[in-house]
This record gives C-alpha cells, structure tokens and sequence, in this order.
C-alpha cells in the first residue's frame, strides 16, 4: 500500500495501526509519507518485532537491528514506540486531531505529542484549537493550558505566586482570530460524531436503564435544535 501524495500519510499510518508492518515495507514508504507518519510507523514497527520475539531473543537486541536499518540509537527507538502509543490514545477519543498530526496539519513535536495523549479531552481540545489558529509557541500553550487547570482545581484561597512565564511584550499576545472559535467547532464535531457511532455500536440499548435513555435522548435533542438553529443563522447570513 502506498501514497501518491502525503496527504494520504494519516491513513497509509493508520492501515498498520493493528496489522504488523514490516521493514521491507517501511523502506518502500520513505520519502512517500510525512514525518511524522514515518516516526509513528517506526515505533509501531518496534512493537510488532517486539511482540513476536522469541523467549530468547531480548528487547534490546530487535531494537539494535531495527536502529541499524533506519539510523536510530535505543533510547530514540523507545521514545518512537512511546509517540507511537501516544498517537493512537489520540486516535481513540479525537481520530480527526490524530490524523492532523501524522499528515503534518498540526504543529506538534514527538515530546508534545506524548504529553498531549495523557491529558483530558476538554484539554486536548483546547490546545489543539490554539495550535490550528495561533502562532503561540507550543511549550507556550502547553503551560497555559496547565496553569489553567490548576487555577480550576485549586480550593480555598488562593495562593499568591510570581508568573512562571511572564510576557515580556505585547507581541507575545496572541492576536485575535475570527474564526478561531468555529473552526475550533469544526475541528471537534467530527470526533463527537465518532464517539457516538462507537457508544451506538458497543451499546445494548434494550439493556440500558430508561432514565440514561431518556437523558441522552433528550441532550440529543438539544445538540440537533442547537446544530439546526446556527445553520439557519449562517444560511440567511449569506
């Protein structure tokens, strides 16, 4: 399976998401994908030989191999198969923030990507809207983000403490963006339709109490009369 053009590189990725890619095939996709893919299929690649290992055969040693093949040293490896792992926890909860990602679409470095997957959904939302509409510094946004959760869960009087990044200037302001809020909507309303369909394919509706049932029928509802009611707005403004 191959790629004419690395737009498609998220979906080539995500083909061996559960089938074992080998690197005979992984040579034949060098230079055809982003880097971003190609990172992600390494470390995936790390896991299958590592699954398939023989009772004698240590970790070590497939990653000493594979790291000739490609021009990786051990520790890299590691970090590959944990960027790996961290992709597909986005592509669970958020599939369309995961193939932003491995197409290049969202800036995010190996180490950002990783810390990203083990936060919450709100906050994984949140950053990736500023990274799509903003020119803020990743690290930037990664510590506002976490300032602001802790400023939430903070109880009782708060504490005074000297800003740990302090603006040095205005220029450091992100600039105000007037589709930053809508294509952040965009951007998110695909993975709730996702979520749905999974809750739909995994549920046993005749099993479920008719209090939850009535409940999220009825957000449902609210979500369509929202859904119906901005479309009109935007329709007639046009």
């Amino acid at each position: 399976m191959r790629s004419d053009e690395k737009g498609n590189s998220a979906r080539i990725a995500m083909w061996y998401k559960d089938v074992p890619i080998t690197s005979e095939i992984l040579t034949t996709l060098e230079g055809e994908i982003t880097k971003e893919s190609w990172k992600y299929l390494i470390g995936k690649m790390c896991l299958a030989e590592k699954n398939k290992r023989s009772d004698n055969e240590r970790v070590s040693d497939i990653y000493e191999q594979i790291g000739k093949d490609f021009g990786y040293v051990h520790p890299s490896l590691k970090r590959l198969v944990n960027y790996a792992n961290a992709i597909d926890r986005i592509q669970k909860i958020l599939p369309e923030i995961a193939s932003d990602i491995l197409n290049g679409k969202t800036r995010l470095s190996l180490p950002d990507a990783i810390i990203l997957a083990k936060m919450e959904f709100p906050d994984i939302c949140n950053i990736v809207m500023r990274l799509t509409s903003e020119k803020t510094p990743a690290a930037i946004i990664f510590s506002e983000q976490q300032a602001l959760k802790k400023k939430v869960e903070r109880r009782g009087r708060p504490k005074k403490v000297n800003p740990e990044i302090p603006r040095a200037s205005v220029k450091d302001t992100p600039t105000y963006d007037p589709d930053a809020q809508i294509n952040g909507l965009a951007f998110t309303i695909p993975s709730w339709v996702s979520m749905i369909e999974r809750a739909f394919a995994a549920s046993d509706f005749s099993a479920v109490s008719p209090c939850v049932l009535d409940r999220f029928v009825g957000e449902l509802k609210k979500l369509t009369v929202a859904a119906e009611t901005v479309t009109t707005i935007i329709l007639e403004g046009k």
